[in-house]
């Protein structure tokens, strides 16, 4: 797919389901992408970004401010974003939102490093990913949604002394993890 440059935003299911999908260039003009946008493409492996080629791999630019709910969700294919590594997601500087189930069911995804303009991890925002190692949240997060590293494969995990609310099953299945950091200024805790 090869959208035109007058192109700001790809809205909500733009391409949910496209199971055949296996390419798209979207232009430098975009700063969003809608919930679900990507959400099912399970053959996706290459798009390419202002029009810097990728294989396996997104690369986004910082005008890129919003990723919406389950945008990339069942993106077995996806590896790896603004990384020459595989597993390895940088998300640009300028994102400041992340929806609920951005990248829910991500296989491949094994470290992150979240924004510091990101104030909120949604709900199942990395739920299901299974190879989960390492994330990076930076200490204006406020908030840990339901279940949102539910599944995820750390061992340790440190919570930055700026979160006051950790939803219900946050971590709920990570089975490896031995060691969590909560800060004293946490008042909310889910169940399970």
């Amino acid at each position: 797919v090869v959208f035109g440059e007058n192109i700001e935003t790809i809205g909500q299911s733009a391409f949910f389901g496209c199971t055949s999908l296996n390419n798209i260039t979207i232009p430098e003009g975009v700063t969003s992408i809608g919930g679900r946008a990507f959400g099912n493409c399970n053959s996706l492996n290459t798009i390419t970004f202002n029009a810097v080629n990728c294989v396996n791999m997104v690369t986004m630019e910082n005008n890129v401010r919003y990723i919406g709910a389950n945008a990339f969700t069942h993106c077995d294919a996806l590896v790896r974003i603004n990384s020459d590594v595989d597993g390895v997601i940088n998300l640009p500087s300028g994102v400041t939102y992340i929806g609920s189930g951005a990248f829910y069911d991500c296989d491949n995804i094994t470290t992150i490093d979240i924004p510091s303009g990101v104030t909120r991890i949604e709900n199942m925002t990395f739920d299901s990913c299974s190879r989960l190692r390492n994330v990076t949240l930076p200490s204006g997060v406020t908030y840990i949604g339901l279940q949102a590293f539910n599944l995820c494969a750390f061992s340790a995990f440190t919570i930055p002394s700026s979160v006051t609310e950790i939803g219900l099953g946050a971590f709920e299945g990570c089975c490896n993890l031995k060691s969590i950091t909560i800060p004293s200024g946490v008042t909310s805790i889910g169940n399970q």
